[in-house]
């Protein structure tokens, strides 16, 4: 699963995670191994769009979100969740790889090409 961190999580989140923790509960019942993973998503416009209304930066106001998020409604909601596993695409570590392929094509030596066009 995962959860954007603009604004706070919704009945719709909860409503997509429940479908999933039941299956895997009645899989774990019946002797599987089940993974379930929690991740948080924040880039887009949207999340930093909210930040500025706020006069907050990004960075700071995603991670108190993503706190928010797992301390005071994930791990309250009962969901069956694997917090050993939880990715955080706005950590460090983990955008570095996904942000490169643009930051290649940004500088030049990617596979895209800018060019110069009229519109009519």
């Amino acid at each position: 699963m995962r959860s954007t961190s603009a604004e706070g999580l919704h009945v719709g989140n909860l409503y997509a995670f429940t479908g999933s923790d039941i299956y895997g509960r009645f899989t774990a019942m019946r002797g599987q191994d089940v993974f379930e993973p929690m991740g948080f998503d924040a880039f887009g416009i949207h999340s930093e769009n909210f930040a500025i209304q706020l006069g907050i930066h990004p960075r700071v106001l995603t991670a108190q979100n993503v706190e928010r998020f797992r301390e005071t409604q994930l791990k309250r909601s009962g969901c069956r969740i694997d917090w050993s596993h939880e990715v955080d695409t706005t950590d460090p570590r983990f955008y570095r790889w996904t942000q490169n392929p643009f930051h290649k094509n940004r500088t030049g030596h990617g596979a895209s090409w800018t060019m110069t066009a009229s519109l009519k």
